[in-house]
């Protein structure tokens, strides 16, 4: 059925509305971009008209949806538009780490955290070398676990550490991000910017409170460190609604605190300052979670406070290198394993384990986890995810996947190579493990509140992406009859999320009912 001013689509490209047959083989896709009659297995859509009538242009959409290769005798109907064209994904790329990460690293996987000895301090109560800190990407050092660890370091007898720290987190190159990197947006401390390294500590997050008073601002951060005093007396009070206020407009600096602001009590450690330099609404109070710190001092901060409320003596030196080979071994704190780790990112979106992980594939599995010298860690991971989707026959053609999370303006899948992951997921020794960490339509994670009316309740495992200008859906979905189908969605324009989601929400409803 036409629409009335839109314009004509000819057929000699590939980006219509195309039916099309494809055979399967150990995954193995041929399309026929030919149009022909849907058949009964193939659900009734009107795909341009629902576009056009959506507010949204041509080039704005790509969609794929057809059944998995299990529910066929070989042959199998897709519906798609301009499913070859790469589209932004959003969170949506998730499903290409975990599934490859599934795939290659296998359940037990579990990054770790150690503390080290050189071979020369075993059983001794003052170390003459540092304390060793050595991260191979443990997703669950928290602040509490690490003053576990330091609790079991302190009851095998240690009790003086005069040389003070190293820390290891050469498993990735460059070890950590660099701190002069552009940032994605404007809100570079918030957690679902937080850019990982193999030493991460709680995603290296406090907590800020702040509250207007009658002659300034006050406020606590937690956890809260000897050492490191808040001050807020930059902080101006301006008469201003509360909800305008955001802190990733106002500056946050550590500095040095003058001889003259400290007590003859107060030790040399005791120098720094947290100052926060802005605007503060009057009448207000706001409290968040936010990157305050550092990495490299708040870790610091963290061992050192820790110790020292245990008894034990530490020096204030760090230094930063890999541990030798003959180090020794005293406490480890072992992160989730693999699927657990995998559910968390597909259910809520999270950022940086994602990009953990993505690092992670880098590591060749059963080999020493130092990455060669002459590659960053993120182009290791290309190239082996690169190599995984031509040992699945899946098209490279225009991908980019940048850190795997999607949080990436620069990384871009078509929807036919995501739909192929997706087949190969299905089918892989691991798709228990992978479908059940999608979230559940109408039921838990970034689909609790969506898709909770109407035949896609229950329905449909789907991750959900979501950027400025970007909306994505992809994942499986079961038709009335209980058949499993692939479903990916892109919508890259202005205002995607108010035009674009509805329309993937519609589709998916449809694929579900029919």
């Amino acid at each position: 059925m036409a629409v009335a001013g839109a314009p004509t689509y000819t057929m000699n490209f590939l980006d219509v509305i195309a039916i099309s047959s494809r055979k399967f083989r150990h995954c193995s896709w041929l399309f026929l971009a030919v149009l022909v009659s849907a058949c009964s297995s193939t659900p009734k859509f009107q795909l341009q008209q629902d576009i056009l009538a959506a507010g949204l242009s041509p080039d704005d959409v790509s969609v794929l949806m057809l059944p998995l290769s299990v529910n066929t005798d070989g042959n199998a109907d897709e519906l798609s538009f301009a499913a070859d064209r790469p589209m932004q994904p959003a969170s949506t790329m998730k499903l290409l780490t975990t599934s490859v990460a599934l795939d290659l690293l296998g359940n037990n996987w579990r990054g770790e955290t150690q503390l080290l000895v050189q071979k020369t301090d075993l059983d001794r109560q003052t170390l003459s070398g540092p304390l060793i800190v050595q991260g191979r990407s443990n997703t669950d050092l928290s602040y509490g676990e690490l003053n576990f660890m330091l609790q079991q370091l302190y009851d095998q007898g240690v009790r003086h550490i005069p040389a003070g720290l190293q820390f290891d987190r050469e498993s990735f190159s460059p070890n950590r991000p660099s701190p002069t990197a552009e940032p994605f947006d404007e809100a570079p401390r918030a957690r679902y910017n937080h850019v990982p390294d193999p030493l991460m500590l709680q995603q290296n997050m406090h907590w800020l409170s702040l509250q207007s008073a009658a002659k300034g601002v006050k406020g606590w951060f937690s956890p809260g460190w000897p050492a490191l005093q808040l001050d807020l007396s930059a902080l101006k009070l301006v008469d201003v609604a509360c909800d305008t206020f955001s802190i990733h407009r106002q500056q946050i600096v550590v500095q040095q605190r003058s001889t003259e602001q400290l007590s003859q009590e107060q030790s040399l450690q005791e120098q720094r300052q947290l100052k926060i330099v802005g605007e503060f609404p009057a009448n207000c109070q706001w409290q968040g979670q936010l990157e305050l710190l550092d990495r490299d001092l708040n870790l610091q901060l963290a061992v050192q406070t820790y110790w020292r409320q245990l008894g034990g003596t530490m020096g204030n030196s760090v230094i930063f290198k890999q541990a030798d080979a003959d180090s020794q071994l005293l406490v480890q704190h072992l992160g989730r394993p693999l699927p657990e780790i995998v559910s968390r990112i597909n259910k809520f979106s999270d950022n940086a384990l994602a990009r953990l992980l993505y690092a992670n594939l880098a590591e060749p599995v059963d080999t020493n986890p130092t990455p060669s010298t002459s590659h960053t860690t993120q182009q290791l991971a290309d190239q082996r995810v690169h190599h995984w989707f031509k040992q699945h026959n899946i098209s490279t053609a225009g991908l980019v996947i940048d850190n795997g999370s999607g949080l990436s303006r620069s990384a871009q899948i078509s929807a036919r190579q995501l739909a192929g992951l997706l087949d190969a997921s299905w089918l892989s020794r691991y798709s228990a493990e992978f479908v059940a960490s999608l979230p559940l339509a109408g039921v838990d994670g970034t689909l609790l509140q969506r898709l909770k009316n109407g035949p896609a309740w229950q329905r449909a495992r789907l991750k959900t992406g979501t950027l400025r200008d970007v909306t994505a859906l992809a994942g499986y979905v079961w038709d009335s009859q209980n058949r499993p189908w692939i479903f990916v969605g892109f919508v890259n324009a202005a205002h995607a999320s108010a035009k674009g989601r509805p329309l993937l929400d519609k589709w998916v409803q449809q694929l579900a009912g029919q």
